[in-house]
């Protein structure tokens, strides 16, 4: 059995980011462990996160690319490039939800396509 988990840096928790945060944290997804969010605000994301099995790590926007393998991005399209940028270039599995806002970055495809 492997027991080894992707880590998930989520970037954002609003509706979407908070309800991926407990479904990773009840275990639902398995080989995926939540290991940092993102947020603007910490002491409304502390709330958010009472009562997790595992707390992950706070980090701002451009830091979650150095604590995840796989970024899932959930945050209003203004803050898109902050958390796709890092993340495209250290070779992150990079998720956007906003995939709209790709229209908008297309500088990122380059990166992405030599980062893989």
């Amino acid at each position: 059995m492997n027991t080894t988990s992707l880590r998930l840096g989520i970037a954002g928790l609003g509706a979407i980011g908070l309800a991926v945060a407990r479904k990773i944290d009840g275990g639902k997804v398995p080989g995926i462990a939540l290991s940092a969010v993102a947020v603007r605000d910490r002491t409304t994301a502390t709330a958010k996160l009472e009562g997790f099995r595992c707390k992950p790590l706070m980090v701002s926007l451009p830091e979650i690319a150095e604590h995840a393998d796989v970024v899932l991005e959930c945050v209003p399209g203004a803050f898109f490039a902050e958390v796709a940028r890092p993340a495209i270039e250290r070779g992150r599995m990079f998720m956007p939800l906003s995939v709209g806002q790709l229209l908008n970055h297309m500088d990122l495809v380059e990166p992405a396509q030599v980062t893989g």
